[in-house]
């Protein structure tokens, strides 16, 4: 998270954030998918796709194929996360 903070204008308060709005963030880490639900305090809306990517990282690197896949969905289309047929 540090190191995000220091390259990314928009993270720039993430720590300070998260330590004052504890609750709040610990619900969205609690959720089964997290990379489909909005992040709080309005972090999805400052962010663009790949920041949220980084930031689902940072709490729950468990998901982050999930979140790939919806990247890449996003940016590019589905056919490139398809198995082959």
């Amino acid at each position: 998270v540090n190191k995000l903070i220091q390259i990314c204008e928009p993270l720039a308060t993430l720590s300070e954030d998260v330590q004052q709005n504890g609750k709040e963030w610990e619900a969205w880490y609690d959720l089964d998918a997290p990379e489909g639900v909005a992040m709080p305090m309005g972090y999805s809306d400052k962010l663009d796709a790949l920041q949220k990517l980084c930031v689902l990282r940072c709490f729950r690197p468990d998901r982050v194929t999930v979140g790939a896949q919806q990247y890449i969905i996003d940016k590019m289309s589905d056919k490139y996360v398809q198995p082959p047929v």
